[in-house]
C-alpha cells in the first residue's frame, strides 16, 4: 500500500524531464531526505510493473526512466488511487475473491498495479483466499492467463454465499441481525441486476418465512441461497447431479413441492430457467433451513430417541430434571433434524451471536459441547460452534423456565477494568447460571430496569417504578465478607430455596483438586504455538496412561471446530471422554502469549474428563471459571509461582 504523499511524488517524477535532487523533493513535501529515500524504495516495485525504473545518480539526483507510453499508463493508473489504495487487506481479498468467483482470470501483476501494493502483498492475499476456497472444496489454480477457481457448482455457490456474509461482517463487524437489514446491505451494491434479484428473492423468502414461522438466521440463509443461485443460473451455471443421488426419491420429499413452487416463481419473475438439479438444491436448502421434511420425520422415533438422550444427559450434568420440558424437546427436535441434514450435506448455518454466546455463557457452552459428544460419535459428524450455540440456547431457555433463573443488572462506576473485576467477583459468590449484565453509571437508563429481576449497584440509585426490595447496594470493590452477606441476603429474600440449593449442590459435589497433581502442572514454558503446547500436554497424558491414542485427534478436532480460548488469555482445550481412561486436569503456564483461535493465551488448562465423570462436568468447569474469569486473579494464581504453589492454591480454595 502506498501513501498519498508517495502518489504525489510519483506524479512529480513522471512529469519531470530532468534529474532532481532528493533534497529538492524533501523541501517540496516538507519531509526529511530519509523519508524521500524510503518513499523511493516503496515506489520502485510499483514502477517496475510498468517497465520503468527510478535512476539514482550521485551529484545529479533521481529520474524516472521509461518509455513515454509506459509512463502514461502509470499516470493513468494513479487516477484509481483514491478508490483502491485505502482498502484494508481483508477488503482487498474480498474484492479479489469476488472476481475469481465470477470467473475472471487474475494476474499478480495487474492486481498489484490496480491496488497499488507489491506482488508480495498480492501473494499474501492469495494465500488467505486459497484457505477460504479449500474450506468449501474449491481449488485455486493458474495457467499462462492467470489464476482462476475450479470446483463443483455447489461448492462455488457455497463460497459465494460465504463471500456476501463476509462482506457484511467486514462493514459491521458482526453478522446481520435480520433479513431486512441484510437486504438493505445487499442493495447498497452498484450492480443493478443484483438489485432486481434481491427484491424478488426477498419477497419469496418473506412469504416462506411467514408460512413456516422461520427464524431470522434461517431467512438470511435462504435469501443468500436464492440470490446466488439466480445469479449463477443467469450466467448459465447450473448444479450438477450428485453422485448416487436418485432423483425419484427427491420428488417424494415433503418439501419438494415447496421447492418446486419457489422455482416456478423465480422463473416467472426473473425470466430464467432452473434445471431439475437446481430445484433439488433449493429443496436441500429448505430442509437445512428448518422447513420440516416428511421423510425425515417419518424416522421420528430414531430422532426422538436422540433428543431424549441429550436431555437426559444434560439433566444429569446440571443436576436438574428437564426431561418433562416439552418445549425443550420440540425445540431441539426441530433444530437437530435439519442440522444433521445440513452437516451431512456440508451446508453451514452461521450463528450471528456466537461470539457473545461463548463469552456470556461460556460454562453452558462447554457443557453443551460435552452433551453433544456422543451424538457426534453416533452420527459420525462434527458439530461446529455455530450449531452448538443454537443448541445451547434451547438448554439455557429450559433452565430459565425450570429454575426461574434471574436477570441481574450490575451498576458500577466508569472503567472497564473495575466493572470486569466487580462482575467476576459477584459471579464467584452468586449462582453461575444466572444472567448478569454490567452497565456504567453514565450509560444507565432507568427505562430498561423493568427488563431485570434484580439490581446490584455500587452507587446510590433513585429508581421509580422498581421494587426497592430488589435493589442491593455494595462497595465498588467489595470485600469477601460483603459478598458473602450479599449472597445470604439474596438467597433468603429472592431465590427459590430449592433451586438455589440444587445449583450450589452440584458445585460442591466434586472438587477439581481431586483431578489435579503437581506433576500435571507445568510452569516457565517457552512454546511458540497452540500445536506445540497441545502435543506436549497430550504426550504427558499418554505417558501416564491417562488417555488412549485417539484422544490427541479429538482434542485437535475440538479446536478446529470451536476455539476454546477466552478473552482473559486462557484456553481450556478438551477432547472426547470416550478416549479418557482417568479424569485429569493439566495446567501449563507459558512465558509468552501464543495465537489460539482468534485470541492470544499464555495459560492453558487441558480438561480431560472420563466418561464416568461427565455428569460432574458442570461442577468442574464452574470451579475453573471461578479462577479464569478475571485476568488479575489469574496472574496472581499462575504467574511467578511454582507448580507446588499453584497446586496448593487449588487445594486450599477448592
Amino acid at each position: 500500500m502506498i501513501f498519498k504523499r508517495q502518489v504525489t511524488l510519483l506524479k512529480e517524477l513522471i512529469y519531470s524531464r530532468k534529474y532532481n535532487s532528493v533534497q529538492h523533493y524533501a523541501e517540496l513535501f516538507q519531509v526529511s531526505t530519509r523519508t524521500i529515500h524510503f518513499d523511493l524504495d516503496v515506489l520502485e516495485d510499483i514502477v517496475k510493473e510498468y517497465h520503468c525504473r527510478i535512476v539514482k545518480k550521485p551529484g545529479k539526483g533521481i529520474f524516472l526512466d521509461g518509455k513515454e507510453n509506459d509512463k502514461n499508463k502509470l499516470l493513468h493508473s494513479l487516477q484509481n488511487y483514491s478508490r483502491f489504495s485505502n482498502l484494508s487487506p481483508a477488503e482487498r481479498q474480498i474484492q479479489i475473491l469476488e472476481k475469481l468467483v465470477n470467473e475472471e482470470r487474475l494476474s499478480y501483476k495487474l492486481l498489484s498495479q490496480k491496488y497499488f501494493v507489491s506482488r508480495t502483498s498480492i501473494a499474501k492475499d492469495f494465500k488467505v483466499i486459497k484457505e477460504m476456497c479449500s474450506k468449501e472444496g474449491v481449488l485455486l489454480e493458474y495457467d499462462n492467463d492467470g489464476t482462476f477457481l475450479v470446483g463443483h457448482e455447489k461448492n462455488l455457490q457455497s463460497l459465494l454465499k460465504k463471500l456476501y456474509l463476509r462482506k457484511f461482517e467486514q462493514n459491521y463487524y458482526r453478522f446481520p441481525n435480520n433479513l431486512i437489514e441484510y437486504k438493505q446491505f445487499l442493495l447498497d451494491t452498484d450492480n443493478s441486476l443484483l438489485h432486481f434479484f434481491i427484491e424478488e428473492t426477498f419477497n419469496i423468502v418473506c412469504t416462506i418465512g411467514e408460512k413456516y414461522n422461520l427464524a431470522d438466521h434461517y431467512l438470511i440463509s435462504l435469501q443468500n441461497t436464492l440470490i446466488v443461485l439466480c445469479l449463477r443460473v443467469y450466467r448459465n451455471k447450473h448444479h450438477e447431479q450428485g453422485n448416487g443421488y436418485v432423483f425419484e426419491k427427491v420428488q417424494q420429499l415433503g418439501t419438494y413441492f415447496v421447492a418446486n413452487e419457489i422455482a416456478e416463481e423465480i422463473e416467472k419473475k426473473l425470466n430464467i430457467s432452473l434445471s431439475e438439479e437446481d430445484i433439488v438444491y433449493i429443496n436441500e436448502c429448505l430442509i437445512a433451513n428448518g422447513i420440516e421434511n416428511l421423510n425425515i420425520t417419518s424416522n421420528h422415533g430414531y430422532y426422538s430417541k436422540l433428543v431424549q438422550d441429550l436431555i437426559k444427559k444434560f439433566s444429569k450434568i446440571i443436576n436438574t430434571n428437564l426431561t418433562k420440558d416439552k418445549k425443550l424437546y420440540k425445540g431441539l427436535l426441530t433444530h437437530i433434524v435439519p442440522m444433521i441434514y445440513r452437516l451431512n450435506n456440508n451446508i453451514r448455518l452461521q450463528n450471528p451471536l456466537i461470539k457473545e454466546i461463548k463469552k456470556q455463557y461460556s460454562v453452558m457452552f462447554n457443557i453443551t459441547w460435552f452433551v453433544l459428544v456422543d451424538l457426534e460419535s453416533k452420527l459420525n459428524i462434527h458439530i461446529p460452534e455455530d450449531e452448538i450455540g443454537f443448541i445451547m440456547v434451547h438448554f439455557q431457555s429450559a433452565l430459565e423456565r425450570h429454575e426461574d433463573i434471574k436477570k441481574v443488572l450490575i451498576v458500577c462506576p466508569t472503567g472497564i477494568v473495575t466493572s470486569e473485576l466487580l462482575e467476576a467477583r459477584i459471579k464467584k459468590y452468586l449462582p453461575s447460571l444466572n444472567l448478569y449484565e454490567v452497565v456504567s453509571v453514565q450509560n444507565l437508563n432507568p427505562a430498561n430496569f423493568k427488563k431485570f429481576d434484580y439490581i446490584i449497584s455500587t452507587v446510590p440509585l433513585e429508581v421509580k417504578n422498581f421494587d426497592s426490595n430488589r435493589i442491593f447496594f455494595i462497595s465498588p470493590i467489595p470485600t469477601d465478607k460483603e459478598l458473602k452477606e450479599l449472597t445470604n441476603l439474596m438467597t433468603d429474600k429472592i431465590f427459590n430455596a430449592q433451586a438455589f440449593y440444587t445449583i450450589n449442590e452440584y458445585n460442591r459435589e466434586v472438587k477439581i483438586n481431586n483431578f489435579l497433581l503437581p506433576n500435571s502442572i507445568f510452569v516457565n514454558n517457552h512454546f511458540n504455538s497452540m500445536k506445540e503446547i497441545l502435543e506436549y500436554l497430550i504426550s504427558y497424558l499418554e505417558h501416564e496412561d491417562l488417555v488412549t491414542p485417539l484422544y490427541r485427534k479429538s482434542v485437535f478436532d475440538r479446536e478446529a471446530t470451536s476455539s476454546t480460548a477466552l478473552e482473559t488469555g486462557v484456553a481450556i482445550p478438551h477432547g472426547n471422554p470416550d478416549y479418557v481412561k482417568k479424569t485429569s486436569i493439566s495446567i501449563l503456564v507459558n512465558s509468552k502469549k501464543v495465537h489460539w483461535g482468534n485470541e492470544k493465551v499464555d495459560i492453558i488448562i487441558l480438561l480431560s474428563v472420563a466418561k464416568n465423570d461427565v455428569n460432574h462436568i458442570s461442577s468442574i468447569i464452574s470451579q475453573i471459571y471461578d479462577v479464569i474469569s478475571d485476568r488479575n486473579r489469574m496472574e496472581t494464581v499462575f504467574f511467578g509461582k511454582t507448580k507446588e504453589n499453584i497446586y496448593e492454591y487449588f487445594y486450599d480454595h477448592y
